[in-house]
């Protein structure tokens, strides 16, 4: 059987590199999401639609419900969201080629419980209106540190590591490493457009050093993550890609 895949536009995925894996994407500016399916549901067997949960993912009980008329339309709702969205729809991707489509969550599943995603940012106001800055982080960030966060099973663990700007990338690196266990990873990293521009080439460099990488693109922050972490933000995923 065939299935397509569908995310959204908010995973970061460029048109081109959705193009190439075969990944639709749904930008809900642009169309709602039962005309998206209305497109391809009738050019597969079985359309699987990858969304972030909530708070950050907003239309997830709108698919269930979209599943629940179709029999044909499978929801796979996941705590990533960001680079680790986009980074699941290449896995997605991958296995549509091997796996029957009943058998795509529980792989999925696998994937993500191996995976990382990690967020960083130097932007006080943005993350104490989400509730994720503690007592005197802001007068941490203020002498030059980043608040790093990692998401652990459902949820963003608090109270956030605070690490110096020059550090970052080393430790980001580190911590993306342990989804390795020796196996090549796919790596994707999301900047805001105020993140240091030294990490663009840090960063990359640091991650290559500390594991085998597969793959690892480096992409502008998406609007909606960026609202959240502010323009200083970062969000880094590591997911150990099928063979």
């Amino acid at each position: 059987m065939e299935i397509g895949i569908l995310t959204e536009a908010d995973s970061g995925l460029s048109p081109k590199r959705a193009q190439e894996l075969g990944v639709y994407l749904w930008n809900p500016l642009q169309e709602g999401l039962k005309e998206a399916l209305a497109h391809l549901l009738p050019l597969y067997d079985r359309v699987l639609l990858l969304l972030s949960q909530p708070p950050i993912g907003r239309h997830l009980h709108l698919a269930q419900a979209l599943a629940a008329e179709n029999p044909r339309l499978l929801v796979y709702a996941t705590p990533f969201f960001s680079a680790g969205l986009a980074l699941l729809a290449e896995a997605a991707s991958l296995l549509a080629k091997r796996v029957e489509p009943r058998e795509m969550p529980q792989a999925l599943k696998a994937l993500e419980e191996r995976g990382r995603l990690f967020l960083a940012s130097h932007n006080p106001e943005r993350l104490s209106a989400q509730g994720w800055l503690p007592p005197g982080g802001r007068a941490v960030l203020g002498v030059g540190f980043w608040a790093l966060y990692t998401l652990e099973g459902e949820r963003i663990k608090l109270p956030p590591l605070p690490v110096p700007q020059g550090q970052l990338p080393q430790t980001l690196a580190r911590f993306l490493a342990q989804a390795s266990r020796g196996q090549p990873l796919g790596v994707r990293l999301h900047l805001g457009a105020k993140t240091p521009s030294e990490w663009r080439r840090g960063l990359a460099e640091a991650i290559r050093k500390a594991t085998p990488v597969a793959d690892l693109f480096l992409a502008p922050l998406e609007k909606a993550t960026e609202e959240v972490l502010g323009p200083e933000g970062l969000v880094a995923a590591a997911l150990p890609l099928p063979g």
